[in-house]
């Protein structure tokens, strides 16, 4: 799932781009002082902040590994048999071309030939675009599924945290330059998520 990060990373600002805008867009506080605690700061009067480094959360958060693993093997695997069939196709081309150069086909059996093949051609391509239209709709489904989990754990933790915005960072496409490792929640957020999957497996598994 090559885009699963970056997607997410997407729909993650969006979600905190308009508390951001509206906190910064206001009367600019001077003073910037540190919560006792070591996962918040404030920014400003009673705005608190925390951050999820999504790189970490991707390569640890058990859920998105094995869904990233299958939809892999399925894309490969459509893969292959999108190239079985091209090679295919590609050979009975070829066997044609020589049959009609050698003078060993008719005009009828070379205009038959030709219809075969165009069809064949046509099916190949409606099945390309069929193969990369589930896979992309699919990718959508587990996107979203992992946004879901992700936003649901978060809407909890912060009833207790109460930050005013959690960010998402990453090295490749970050929203912001530097950030103090006392804002990070990231170890948090992956346990906890962890241990939601956990027992999700192990009701599936039960029933």
């Amino acid at each position: 799932m090559k885009n699963l990060p970056y997607i997410l990373n997407v729909l993650l600002f969006l979600l905190v781009i308009g508390l951001y805008v509206l906190h910064f867009s206001g009367e600019k506080n001077e003073n910037i002082g540190k919560e006792e605690t070591t996962t918040q700061e404030n920014t400003g009067a009673g705005v608190t902040v925390a951050y999820v480094n999504m790189d970490s959360l991707f390569e640890y958060y058990d859920y998105y590994a094995e869904v990233s693993q299958d939809f892999q093997s399925k894309r490969a695997q459509a893969q292959k048999n999108l190239e079985q069939k091209g090679r295919k196709l590609e050979q009975d081309v070829i066997s044609f071309q020589k049959r009609a150069q050698a003078g060993l086909m008719s005009q009828n059996d070379i205009r038959s030939a030709e219809r075969t093949l165009a069809l064949q051609q046509e099916d190949f391509q409606k099945l390309s675009q069929t193969l990369s239209s589930g896979l992309l709709e699919e990718e959508s489904v587990l996107n979203q599924k992992l946004y879901d989990k992700i936003q649901g754990y978060l809407e909890e933790y912060n009833q207790d945290k109460k930050y005013s915005v959690i960010f998402n960072y990453t090295k490749r496409s970050s929203t912001f330059w530097l950030a103090q490792d006392a804002l990070d929640i990231t170890q948090t957020v992956v346990d906890a998520l962890n241990e939601r999957y956990k027992a999700e497996k192990e009701t599936t598994t039960a029933d």
